[in-house]
């Protein structure tokens, strides 16, 4: 039996292509949710506000110069917002509350917020009022359904973000769009249609988030950009998945460009490979 005896140089190069054809170790995700953050407030029994301290601040507000109106006004909203509501005192104050029958309780629809950015939207608290509006439950069911998980808090937070980029209240903003997109997770195939993936779906709230990022600051505008990079990826748009983790790489905006450098590395070999 004769055997073929490759030169070392031969060898070398086989086994440099094979390494070189090695998938990168597998990356987490740069920009994790915080699963501590809340979708909305609810309200409760233990934490309810009192009627009393309603009552005092709405008659403030009836005498209250209109200087004085939005501060009084969101005091009354955010002490609404958390008042574990009386049927007969919702019903009779039924622009403020309404009945949400799949939670079968009465929650507050942020009239007073409202109110601040109707007739005082330059005013300072205009961002505050904003912002106190995608706190708000509105209960409903998504019934394992992604993309209804995702928009349900994503689509309260994207117009607040477009509208004040620069609101301290944004970096909040921020966090919690990144909890509404965590219902995406990394196993999911969103290639693939099924009972809870719609891809098109998906997709169109990947664009959404990407086009809302643009404008941010880049400390919240990346982290948001970032998150973008990796649900392009599982949708399986790896060229404009690296487009945006390498922009973020070179942008060296320290451990985030770091921890992309990685998934950049990743979606590299992916591309390289001929399937």
């Amino acid at each position: 039996m004769i055997r073929a005896i490759l030169p070392l140089a031969a060898i070398a190069c086989l086994v440099g292509l094979a390494d070189a054809q090695q998938a990168p170790p597998p990356v987490k995700s740069c920009v994790p949710a915080n699963p501590m953050l809340e979708w909305a407030i609810w309200p409760t029994a233990e934490t309810s506000s009192s009627y009393a301290d309603i009552a005092s601040f709405e008659r403030r507000l009836r005498t209250a110069p209109e200087t004085s109106q939005p501060a009084v006004l969101m005091e009354i909203g955010r002490l609404k917002s958390r008042l574990d509501v009386d049927p007969k005192y919702a019903a009779a104050w039924n622009k403020e509350f309404f009945y949400q029958e799949l939670a079968g309780r009465w929650l507050y629809t942020g009239w007073h917020f409202k109110e601040v950015l109707r007739r005082f939207p330059n005013h300072k608290f205009a961002d505050d009022a904003a912002y106190q509006l995608t706190l708000l439950p509105e209960g409903g069911e998504c019934e394992g359904y992604v993309p209804c998980q995702v928009a349900a808090l994503w689509m309260r937070l994207e117009p607040f973000l477009r509208k004040y980029p620069s609101s301290p209240y944004a970096d909040s903003a921020v966090q919690r769009t990144l909890l509404a997109f965590s219902a995406i997770k990394p196993r999911m195939n969103l290639t693939q249609p099924s009972s809870e993936i719609d891809p098109p779906e998906i997709r169109k709230l990947v664009n959404s988030l990407d086009q809302a990022a643009g404008p941010l600051p880049p400390a919240r505008g990346l982290a948001l950009l970032a998150r973008v990079a990796g649900l392009r990826e599982q949708l399986g748009d790896l060229p404009t998945a690296r487009t945006t983790a390498r922009m973020i790489v070179d942008m060296r905006v320290g451990r985030l460009s770091d921890c992309m450098a990685g998934h950049l590395r990743r979606l590299e070999w992916r591309l390289a490979q001929p399937y």
